[in-house]
């Protein structure tokens, strides 16, 4: 019987191709562990799109979120998810700062 290990390595032959993952396991930048995506968001997050791209939920202004809230149609399921489990310390978070 045959199998994709190469009979000096106890490595498979091919190396596994993570579609996102152009380092090789020697490059800096590696991570052979692809991430989850089925996970929610959380406050460290990364804001996906938008005026505030690349901050992390928690440092996204209470307005913003809510605003995207009330009026984003295709709004991310997961971000919305999110903006809804935080509502009552956004609006807190509003009223605190007038």
């Amino acid at each position: 019987m045959t199998n994709s290990w190469d009979d000096d390595d106890d490595v498979p032959a091919q190396p596994v191709n993570w579609d996102d993952d152009d380092h090789g396991p020697d490059q800096p930048g590696h991570n052979p562990i692809k991430p989850s995506t089925d996970l929610p968001y959380t406050d460290s997050t990364i804001m996906p799109f938008g005026k505030y791209e690349g901050r992390m939920l928690s440092k996204v202004p209470a307005y913003y979120l809510i605003w995207l809230f009330d009026n984003g149609k295709n709004l991310n399921p997961k971000l919305k998810a999110y903006i809804k489990d935080n509502l009552d310390s956004l609006n807190q978070e509003i009223k605190t700062r007038k």
